[in-house]
């Protein structure tokens, strides 16, 4: 991957005031601060694979789904998160698949960016510089070197994809890999 920004992309979220991390943060973590369980979902096979936990946040007239997900690779055994995506949904409402956020945990935002559902197009593309631009898709990535303790030297790649309607951001899907 070409990085196409030198900004800081999300390294996590806040849920309230619960800072989860990408690489470090587990999915079981999140059920067991959150205590809402919906139980961790899985689609695929081994380096196929994702688990995901999916909470909703209820609102007036758009409500968002908010999807925590661990690669079933690069999140390891524990399931260490490396995405998060939130989508605008309208009319959402929890489900025994994707409960409600509780309020504490409110609101939700990524932990080095401003860019969340509802916000502009405009305001985004200046916020950002805009990164790769495709019809409604904008992609920004990063990418720096550390120094992990299973490898001397490893590539950590930030990305951040956000979908836009009606001028409008609609997705954003945000990760973290590390790679040696």
């Amino acid at each position: 991957m070409t990085p196409t920004t030198t900004l800081a992309l999300p390294s996590g979220a806040m849920l309230g005031n619960y800072h989860l991390r990408f690489e470090e943060t587990t999915l079981a973590q999140v059920q067991q601060v959150v205590g809402v369980n919906s139980g961790i979902a899985r689609q695929g096979d081994a380096g196929e694979s994702i688990y995901w936990l999916c909470y909703t946040i209820p609102g007036k007239h758009a409500g968002q789904r908010l999807w925590l997900i661990a690669d079933g690779e690069m999140g390891g055994q524990e399931h260490d998160i490396t995405e998060l995506m939130v989508q605008s949904v309208s009319g959402a409402v929890p489900t025994s698949d994707c409960p409600a956020l509780p309020s504490r945990f409110q609101p939700a935002r990524f932990d080095n960016s401003p860019v969340w559902p509802g916000m502009s197009r405009e305001k985004v593309v200046l916020n950002t510089g805009g990164g790769n631009q495709n019809g409604n898709w904008l992609f920004l990535s990063s990418e720096k070197w550390v120094r992990p303790g299973t490898c001397e030297e490893a590539a950590q790649e930030n990305s951040m994809y956000i979908h836009t309607v009606f001028g409008r951001v609609d997705i954003v899907d945000t990760g973290q890999i590390t790679a040696c």
